[in-house]
């Protein structure tokens, strides 16, 4: 009886748990003109490497209309959101 319950709240947390993944559009309504990424080793041993991740949004492509937010990237398998570090920098 107890084992029942035991696997029943596993499977619950299972299910819960895959609820939170990212979900990926398959056709995006932006185009980029250009995109690339650079790799920035730590200058000390031990320290933090980092990607600079560069994207450039064609001119075709809106970002005025009001169903468009660009929140984040998902890169290597991680997702990190913007930060803003000026004007059109994130």
């Amino acid at each position: 009886m107890i084992k029942t319950h035991i696997l029943k709240y596993c499977f619950l947390l299972v299910l819960i748990g895959c609820a939170n993944t990212y979900k990926l559009e398959k056709k995006s309504t932006l185009s980029f003109s250009e995109s690339y990424f650079k790799f920035v080793p730590s200058g000390i041993r031990g320290g933090n490497s980092a990607y600079n991740i560069y994207l450039t949004i064609d001119k075709s492509s809106s970002l005025d209309k009001k169903d468009v937010k660009i929140l984040g990237v998902y890169f290597k398998e991680k997702y990190a959101k913007f930060k803003r570090q000026g004007l059109g920098t994130y």
